[in-house]
């Protein structure tokens, strides 16, 4: 069984922005652990474990899904955290709202419950995870960074394509490969 998510993987340009960002900020969140730049991606949907015959299945709706689907924006701007600023374990920078991605990851949730595969039940906010922690955080350090970025601007990715992706955990922290690229309509 392998760890499967569905992913839209980032350009080049908005990666380097997001280090810039994390070494800025890092001063301030001296326990995080920065995401390396490979990593960097913003998860669709996440479906943990799962058999090789599910994920054929899973890149068969995603295909069918995204066929007639034209390339389209996201801005990523603002910073935020998970689950809260005092209890803080994860730092982000968020996408703006993209009615075609809401539609888009609404339309995978439900056909991908309709051939039951087990989801995360969680509203879907678009985001790319930029750092995490196990450990206990300081507050007025995370909303300092908070404040500091509340509506930067971190690039625009034109998404082309949708990515089946897999993780393996190891001691230096997870490793992603693509499965399977699946291109939008007229998509690169």
């Amino acid at each position: 069984m392998r760890h499967i998510f569905v992913a839209l993987n980032l350009s080049d340009e908005i990666k380097e922005r997001l280090i810039k960002l994390q070494k800025k900020i890092a001063q301030y969140l001296p326990n995080f652990r920065w995401i390396k730049p490979v990593n960097l991606h913003l998860t669709s949907i996440f479906l943990g474990l799962s058999l090789p015959k599910k994920i054929v299945k899973l890149i068969e709706i995603i295909k069918k899904t995204v066929e007639n689907v034209e390339p389209f924006t996201i801005d990523f701007a603002r910073v935020g955290v998970f689950p809260e600023s005092r209890r803080a374990k994860i730092i982000w920078v968020g996408a703006e709202e993209s009615s075609i991605l809401g539609a888009l990851n609404q339309t995978f949730y439900r056909k991908l419950k309709k051939n039951n595969f087990v989801l995360d039940e969680r509203d879907f906010i678009p985001h790319v995870t930029i750092g995490r922690t196990k450990e206990k955080v300081n507050k007025e350090a995370v909303n300092y960074v908070l404040s500091k970025y509340p509506n930067s601007k971190f690039g625009q990715l034109k998404v082309e394509s949708i990515d089946i992706m897999e993780s393996e955990l190891k001691r230096s922290g997870a490793e992603y490969q693509i499965i399977e690229q699946i291109k939008l309509k007229n998509g690169g």
